[in-house]
């Protein structure tokens, strides 16, 4: 599982072993049985509820989408100007089992697994991020915006990769699993990832559980898929991988998590 850097103040936390997903009958919970829970035979156009976007379903069962556009011009600009500026940190990975105490997260450099290097935001770092953490909250998903993680920027050099992960929990490669966390004050457990491309290059993202399905990096670009099964457990099928590109590849995670409130 990724991490980003940011911890969020401690919060009393009520049904720790169950992963809670919006009550069904809200726009919230149409929104993600529209995209992700409902059955879907074909691929192509599909048009979100509510939303303006062009949802272009890539795969389903899992269902996956690639959103051309995700990002503006502007907004890939302003990106390219905290590349510039940013002091790029090396990527790490955290191991949270589901029966540890909130003390025992452990972040591990794991240099045969994850090789790249990232710079991370705060909440509504500015009014360009806020804008893009409202899309993905309000526009796509009917979710508050206080559900989406501060952003995080991911930089790949020729060669570094990311292996096969999984964004909401410890994946098991040898039992083909993965494991739930324990809900935490420290760390969000991640419902849906919108993972967008800064830049045209190689090195694409992987599902090898998705018919070895492979969405190659455009500028502006996002692919958008869900962690979780309807029934709350994590969704074995959307582990996936970052390729080695051979020329770099920039790219911005956002995280849209489980709401504590």
């Amino acid at each position: 599982k990724a991490i980003s850097n940011e911890r969020l103040p401690r919060k009393s936390l009520r049904n720790t072993d169950k992963l809670i997903l919006p009550a069904k009958g809200t726009l919230a919970h149409r929104k993600l049985d529209d995209l992700f829970f409902r059955k879907h035979s074909t691929l192509g156009p599909h048009h979100s509820i509510g939303s303006k976007l062009k949802f272009v379903r890539v795969h389903c069962e899992p269902n996956i989408y690639v959103v051309d556009d995700f990002l503006t011009a502007t907004e890939m600009d302003h990106f390219r100007r905290k590349i510039e500026a940013g002091k790029f940190q090396k990527s790490f990975v955290d191991q949270v089992s589901s029966t540890s105490a909130e003390k025992d997260e452990k972040v591990c450099f794991d240099g045969s697994h994850r090789t790249s290097t990232f710079l991370s935001f705060t909440k509504q770092h500015d009014s360009v991020i806020a804008r893009i953490e409202r899309r993905v909250a309000d526009e796509c998903l009917s979710l508050p915006i206080s559900s989406v993680e501060a952003l995080q920027l991911v930089r790949y050099k020729p060669k570094q990769f990311f292996g096969v992960h999984h964004d909401l929990g410890d994946f098991d490669e040898a039992r083909g699993t993965v494991e739930l966390p324990r809900k935490s004050c420290w760390s969000r457990r991640r419902l849906v990832t919108f993972f967008c491309y800064l830049n045209e290059s190689d090195g694409a993202t992987h599902f090898p559980e998705a018919g070895n399905l492979r969405v190659q990096p455009r500028p502006g670009r996002a692919v958008v898929f869900a962690n979780m099964l309807e029934n709350g457990d994590p969704d074995c099928r959307t582990i996936h991988a970052g390729e080695p590109p051979t020329k770099l590849k920039y790219g911005v995670n956002i995280w849209v998590c489980e709401d504590y409130h």
